[in-house]
């Protein structure tokens, strides 16, 4: 059975997560260092995306669309996470180190999560434990800035450790 609350917290979530990916469609960004950034392999793209922000190419509608479904599946994840009746806490919620800021996921049962929908290909990478090797997006830096940021928080219960919570979005 699904609680209608949960149904109805899903809901909510979702809708809110669509629209502002929407809206920040239509809108040029602040260029500014965030933690979504943070390890990604080519620092001068990185350099320029602040210093140059009028350089920077606009994004596709297809990337668009790749991130609203992101988001999407990231909703779905964690709804289902707290539909098994695990404790979904902190959800989206700013964080902060020395003035560079971002959103983390979630944390769960204590632990913080980074949900993250990858292709098969990507997937294999998180399932075999081989995204150490070969993280061209700068995910564990950005999962370890978002546990830097949140050791304060006393709904991190675990302080020297998180997760990721990876689907295969075309299986």
């Amino acid at each position: 059975e699904v609680p209608e609350e949960l149904v109805e917290k899903f809901s909510k979530y979702l809708v809110k997560d669509i629209s502002e990916r929407l809206l920040k469609s239509n809108r040029k960004r602040e260029p500014a260092l965030r933690m979504s950034s943070i390890g990604r392999p080519c620092e001068r793209q990185l350099w320029y995306s602040i210093n140059n922000p009028e350089k920077e190419e606009p994004l596709r509608p297809e990337n668009h669309l790749k991130f609203i479904y992101g988001s999407i599946v990231e909703e779905l994840m964690l709804f289902l996470a707290e539909l098994a009746g695990h404790e979904v806490k902190g959800r989206q919620e700013e964080q902060e180190i020395e003035g560079i800021k971002g959103h983390r996921d979630a944390i769960i049962d204590g632990v913080l999560v980074d949900v993250k929908s990858a292709s098969s290909y990507s997937f294999k990478k998180f399932k075999e434990g081989k995204l150490s090797e070969d993280d061209p997006f700068g995910y564990i830096p950005q999962l370890l800035s978002y546990l830097e940021a949140s050791q304060e928080d006393r709904v991190l219960e675990e302080k020297d450790r998180a997760a990721f919570l990876v689907v295969d979005k075309t299986l």
